[in-house]
This record gives C-alpha cells, sequence and structure tokens, in this order.
C-alpha cells in the first residue's frame, strides 16, 4: 500500500480493516444466518428500471416453490402405489372326482361318436403331484369353465386314480372333461394326444 493509499485510508474514521470480523466469527456466523432466514420478496422489483442495459435478478417466484412441493407430493403417491396398492388375488382350486372305472364291465361309443352335454367342462394341464387318491393338475388352457389355476381330482381309493385305467404321470400333459363335477371317461380325458386334442376341438368349437 503506498504512501497516498495510507493517508486516505487513515483519514476515512475508524480502521476500516479492523472493522471486518473473521469468517469464523460468532457475529460473522450469526450475519449469515440472518441472510439466509430473511425472505426475499420479489415484488420489490417490480420497478425497477433496466440500468447499464442489465436487469435486476429476481428471486425464484413462489410457483417454483410451488412446483417443488407438487413434485415432492407425486413422489410419496408413488409410494404409496408401490407399498400400498392392491396385492395380485390368490389362485384358485376346483375340485372333481373320478368315478370308478372297470374295462370288462363298461361300455364306450368311439370317441370321434361321442357328443359331450353342452354345459361340459373342459380343460388342458400338466400333472403336478399325485399323492395316494389325489391328483393335481396345472390349468394351461380352459376350453369351457374355470377360471382356476389349479385343478384337483379325487379317486374314492388309490386304484381308482386312473383314467379309463390308465394312471396318471407326474409331468405329463392331459386333456380332461368333466360334468356335474365328475371327470368324463370312455376316452373323453386322457393324455394330450393329437388325437384326443382333435376331439376337444370339436366339443369346445
Amino acid at each position: 500500500m503506498d504512501d497516498e493509499l495510507q493517508r486516505r485510508v487513515a483519514n476515512s474514521g475508524p480502521n476500516i480493516v479492523d472493522a471486518v470480523a473473521p469468517v469464523t466469527s460468532q457475529e460473522a456466523q450469526r450475519l449469515l444466518e440472518k441472510i439466509l432466514m430473511t425472505p426475499i420478496d420479489d415484488t420489490s422489483f417490480a420497478d425497477t428500471k433496466v440500468a447499464h442495459g442489465r436487469r435486476p435478478v429476481r428471486a425464484k417466484r413462489s410457483w417454483q416453490v410451488a412446483a417443488g412441493f407438487g413434485v415432492a407430493a407425486i413422489a410419496g403417491l408413488g409410494a404409496f402405489a408401490i407399498i400400498g396398492g392392491p396385492t395380485e388375488p390368490e389362485s384358485q382350486t376346483i375340485a372333481y372326482s373320478i368315478g370308478e372305472f372297470d374295462p370288462l364291465t363298461a361300455s364306450c361309443l368311439p370317441v370321434a361318436d361321442i357328443s359331450l352335454e353342452p354345459t361340459a367342462e373342459g380343460f388342458a394341464g400338466t400333472v403336478t403331484t399325485i399323492d395316494s387318491a389325489t391328483v393335481t393338475i396345472q390349468v394351461s388352457k380352459w376350453y369351457r369353465g374355470g377360471p382356476a389355476d389349479t385343478v384337483v381330482l379325487t379317486a374314492p381309493s388309490p386304484d381308482a386314480a386312473a383314467l379309463d385305467g390308465v394312471s396318471f404321470v407326474v409331468g405329463e400333459d392331459v386333456l380332461v372333461t368333466a360334468s356335474n363335477g365328475v371327470v368324463g371317461g370312455c376316452g373323453t380325458s386322457g393324455p394330450a394326444t393329437p388325437e384326443l386334442q382333435a376331439q376337444f376341438d370339436r366339443w369346445f368349437s
């Protein structure tokens, strides 16, 4: 600092360097908090004229603050939709019974000549479990009836848990008809062969 500048500083009154509090002082922290907590009224700029080719910087308008609250509200609703939304419906199960079948006494028409009752139900599925006299089938398609995801077939005895005398096999695809809660016999139910599939397409067309 040269002599002329020192003279002017000395004549300006109290030492302005000493008047400035350090940034880390309590006074500086208090002043900073006061500045941050003081609301800015952007309407005070309404009548301010352009000076030196620049416009005064205006404070963020209230609609911007409202937009921020709107975003937070949407986020909250999204969280509710994920956490508190409706749960998926539980799977349904339908039960049918397997009637007694004696190939020696049974009298059946050829499958191609059989016509099912108009109310007969039919579905395609895969055998998932066999437990004594109970057979569980995972349904892949309902031709009529349903709409359960699982069908349980119950036989009067373990020996009767078969279709026309043919035992079920886990993992096997089957085609099953039923009327009045009883599984259809005489070739209308059984393993999903192309021949039986053709009859299903005829019966449930």
